[in-house]
């Protein structure tokens, strides 16, 4: 097992079950190998368990334990991530290098940009006088609206200016198509939706 510091605990991408390798973290300082050892033994047959340690020998406080089987590993995983061992809370999850773990944090952070999508709105042209609860009161007959924001002068007027977000894209595509042109006021509603 390697002794570098580039492996971690992998983001949760679902349900990944074909790793050996965990990572486990916030460990008592006076924690051992074999104290590591015994701690997750009970998921299955352990082929390595190595707390790390700094040049001078002293604990870094997280180490790694290699299970025989997959299902071992994801099970301890499951189990033993946020458990409390020795008022310390433990972070257990798939061990993994350094580059694969930034993929898969781009890759999650891809996926969160996605399911965003199409939920915020920027809303122009509307009358001096819309402040954010007729901002909400004109948009929540399309659905839930988690945040709404109205862009104001120093004067406190409105720059005519808003963003609506929707909890999902199915009620910002409704808004989208039924209030679009709408007149509120003396002026037409301009909506248009994330690039």
């Amino acid at each position: 097992m390697s002794s570098s510091s580039s492996f971690r605990q992998s983001s949760s991408m679902g349900c990944v079950t074909d790793f050996t390798n965990v990572y486990v973290k916030n460990l008592v300082e006076t924690a051992t190998d074999d104290d590591l050892k015994r701690l997750f033994e009970v998921f299955g047959e352990i082929t390595s368990a190595v707390v790390m340690k700094d040049g001078k020998g002293k604990s870094r406080r997280f180490g790694f334990v290699n299970f025989e089987k997959a299902e071992s590993a994801a099970n301890a995983v499951e189990k033993m991530n946020g458990m409390v061992v020795e008022e310390k809370e433990l972070h257990v999850g798939r061990a993994q290098k350094k580059k694969n773990r930034l993929k898969d944090l781009r890759n999650q952070i891809s996926l969160e940009k996605t399911r965003l999508k199409g939920l915020n709105l920027y809303v122009k042209n509307l009358d001096d006088f819309v402040d954010e609860d007729k901002l909400r009161e004109i948009f929540s007959e399309f659905g839930t609206i988690t945040s709404c924001k109205v862009m104001v002068h120093s004067s406190g007027l409105s720059r005519g200016v808003e963003f609506v977000e929707f909890s999902t894209s199915e009620e910002a595509f409704k808004a989208m198509n039924e209030a679009n042109g709408k007149a509120v006021g003396s002026k037409p509603i301009c909506l248009f939706g994330p690039k």
